[in-house]
């Protein structure tokens, strides 16, 4: 159950949006933006919000839509509760993690796998890479008025395979769509955010 639900964790990770209607213009350079969010994501010390996750697997031609509440505490802790249409539940606390549903809780070790760490990252950064890591990634931005938008991909890659929106007020994640084959993706959708920084000290 718990190897399941992570793999469509991951996949959902792959198709946060693009607002339809927004009118997206190329940004330039993207590093700037990329090391401002990872200098305003380094101060950050906690999160709450909502999301929505939305998979699509063309197979199926339909999508499946899911609906919960995910938090952050600096350094090392997340916790991402889904309540529709099924209630589980998957938190990190350093190398724990402990998936509970119906009353049952599994406990294992976040190094057991590597998809666990992955997940996390994705939750709190979208994707997003270090500064130091740009070359490695084909990446291009976009300005949208009050978001920016990156398009990320290996450079062996057709198109984008991960595509981020970032609030360009708080530099926070809007969403992020994450490509899963020619048509399937993965999208998470965050809202109602409460974001805490760390104080700067006089």
């Amino acid at each position: 159950m718990v190897r399941s639900v992570i793999s469509i964790l991951f996949i959902l990770l792959s198709s946060f949006c693009l607002k339809a209607e927004k009118k997206w213009v190329p940004a330039g350079d993207p590093l700037p933006i990329i090391s401002r969010f990872n200098e305003v994501n380094s101060d950050v010390v906690s999160i709450r919000c909502s999301f929505i996750q939305e998979k699509y697997v063309d197979i199926l031609e339909d999508k499946a839509i899911s609906e919960g509440k995910y938090s952050y505490s600096a350094p090392d802790t997340v916790v991402i509760s889904y309540i529709s249409p099924e209630k589980y539940t998957i938190s990190v606390t350093g190398n724990k993690l402990s998936f509970s549903s119906e009353g049952k809780t599994t406990t294992r070790k976040v190094s057991s796998d590597r998809r666990f760490s992955m997940l996390m990252d994705l939750m709190r950064t979208g994707g997003v890479p270090s500064s130091g890591e740009v070359s490695s990634y084909r990446i291009e931005a976009y300005d949208g008025g009050d978001e920016y938008r990156l398009d990320i991909s290996s450079s062996r890659s057709n198109g984008a395979d991960l595509e981020v929106i970032i609030d360009k007020e708080d530099m926070s994640l809007v969403s992020f769509r994450m490509k899963e084959g020619e048509e399937d993706y993965t999208m998470f959708i965050f809202k109602d955010k409460q974001i805490k920084f760390r104080q700067v000290q006089p």
